[in-house]
């Protein structure tokens, strides 16, 4: 009797239940990648300038100019000219120049004293209105604390990676992928609502602790029924 026959005859057909059962792992499958892929849109860094003192009702893009490069040819007495990567000269996204009584717009830009944003920043929002970059300020200085959000969640994937297959056969992987829908909804909707790094670090570890565990669990159960 040959293998096919034996499965056939004891174990059935693949049938409509065990479609579904693909089909729903699948899909449950799908927020795994979502959440690996979310900093290269949360971390996007947009164009940016430091915040000059006094001008918090200063018109942005759209306003005084269509551009943002256009834009900021009007801030070419406040904003210093540098380098960038290509050999282009460009307005400085971490400097402004230091207009004071000591050092006047008289003051020749390239003899002005350099000072850093200590104010803040103007995010060029044509194309993101909010993410985690302009709400935190992950620019400058601060631009490493971006990959480290995103070593934290791979940090947690570790983590999920390893106990969910311990909780799975200790529970079973329907109540595991059920908790960890649970647990990846709960987390996932807190990170919306960061007011802080550390608490948007800690919640992108939970929701990549989660979304591995539900992938492997749904992974294994789905390759089962095949």
């Amino acid at each position: 009797m040959e293998y096919d026959t034996i499965l056939t005859d004891y174990l059935g057909e693949f049938g409509r239940f065990q479609k579904l059962t693909v089909f729903c792992m699948a899909v449950l499958a799908t927020p795994v990648g979502l959440h690996s892929m979310a900093m290269a849109f949360l971390g996007s860094v947009p164009e940016h300038h430091c915040q000059l003192p006094g001008t918090d009702t200063l018109p942005l893009p759209g306003d005084i100019a269509p551009t943002w490069g256009e834009y900021m040819q009007t801030l070419n007495d406040s904003i210093p000219l540098e380098l960038d990567v290509n050999g282009d000269w460009t307005h400085s996204r971490c400097e402004r120049d230091n207009v004071s009584a000591d050092d006047s717009l008289d003051t020749p830009a390239f003899n002005r004293s350099k000072l850093q944003c200590t104010d803040g920043w103007v995010y060029d929002k044509s194309l993101y209105v909010s993410s985690v970059v302009t709400e935190l300020d992950l620019v400058c200085a601060r631009g490493w604390l971006r990959e480290l959000a995103q070593a934290i969640y791979m940090l947690g994937v570790s983590f999920g990676a390893i106990l969910s297959g311990a909780f799975s056969d200790r529970f079973g992987r329907r109540q595991t992928i059920l908790a960890c829908i649970a647990f990846l909804l709960v987390f996932g909707l807190a990170t919306a609502f960061s007011t802080h790094y550390v608490m948007f670090v800690v919640l992108r570890f939970f929701v990549g602790a989660f979304s591995v565990g539900l992938y492997y669990s749904a992974f294994v159960l789905g390759h089962k029924c095949l």
